[in-house]
C-alpha cells in the first residue's frame, strides 16, 4: 500500500477506507431500525451515507476518524 493509492482515486477499485466508511454506516442504520422496531415505530427506509478523512500527521498515516 502507499500513500497514493489512499489519497488519489485508485482506479475505479474500493479502497479500505471505503469499506471501512460503509460497514460503520451500515452497522449505525441496522442498529438504529433495531432500536426504532423495538419502539414500535420501525422505519420504512433508512438512508445513510459516511465520510472517511486520512491524515498524514508527523509524517505517519492515521487510520479513518470519525468526520
Amino acid at each position: 500500500m502507499t500513500w497514493a493509492s489512499r489519497t488519489e482515486r485508485p482506479g475505479g477499485k474500493t479502497s479500505p477506507e471505503e469499506l471501512a466508511a460503509a460497514a460503520h454506516s451500515s452497522c449505525f442504520a441496522m442498529a438504529l431500525a433495531l432500536k426504532l422496531g423495538e419502539n414500535h415505530t420501525p422505519p420504512q427506509r433508512l438512508d445513510v451515507a459516511a465520510t472517511v478523512v486520512l491524515d498524514a500527521v508527523d509524517g505517519s498515516r492515521r487510520s479513518p476518524r470519525p468526520v
